[in-house]
C-alpha cells in the first residue's frame, strides 16, 4: 500500500514537472486567461487603427478610410456610406485578422460580426468616438 501511494506521488511530481517546463519554456502556448484578455484588447486597438488607415473598396471613396466613411455617414445622414463602411469591413477583416470580430456602433448603424465569435472564450474591445456622434466598438475573440 506504501509502495503505491509512492508511486502515484512519483508520477504526480513527473507529471507537474513536465506541466511546468512545457509552460516555463514557451513549448506549449497556453496563455493565461487575463493574458489573453490583455491579448485580444491589443488586437482590437490594431482592428481600430487598420480601419482609420484601409482605403474603401467602393467606388468614388478609395481615397477615404473606412472611419471617414462613417463620419461621412453621421455627417450626411446617407445610409450608403455606412452599408459601404460595412461591406469594407467584412472585406479586410477576415483577411488580415486571424481572429472572430464584432464592428459595430452604440445606435446600431454599423453592425457586422465574423460568424463564429459566439463559440469564443476570451474577448477583449477597444472603442473610439466618432465625431461625438456615437462609439464605434471592436470586439476581438479567440
Amino acid at each position: 500500500m506504501v509502495a503505491r501511494i509512492i508511486e502515484v506521488g512519483m508520477a504526480f511530481i513527473v507529471l507537474f514537472g513536465m506541466v511546468f517546463f512545457l509552460q516555463a519554456s514557451g513549448t506549449a502556448k497556453a496563455p493565461l486567461y487575463k493574458e489573453s484578455l490583455a491579448l485580444n484588447e491589443q488586437l482590437a486597438k490594431y482592428t481600430l487603427l487598420a480601419l482609420e488607415n484601409f482605403n474603401s473598396t467602393g467606388e468614388g471613396n478609395q481615397d477615404r478610410s473606412i472611419l471617414e466613411l462613417v463620419a461621412l455617414g453621421y455627417l450626411t445622414g446617407r445610409e450608403e456610406f455606412f452599408s459601404q463602411a460595412e461591406e469594407d469591413i467584412e472585406y479586410y477583416l477576415p483577411r488580415v485578422l486571424d481572429a472572430e470580430w464584432h464592428v459595430y456602433t452604440k445606435d446600431g448603424k454599423i453592425d457586422v460580426k465574423s460568424a463564429n465569435l459566439d463559440s469564443t472564450k476570451a474577448r477583449g474591445s477597444a472603442k473610439t468616438v466618432v465625431m461625438s456622434f456615437t462609439e464605434l466598438i471592436v470586439v476581438v475573440g479567440f
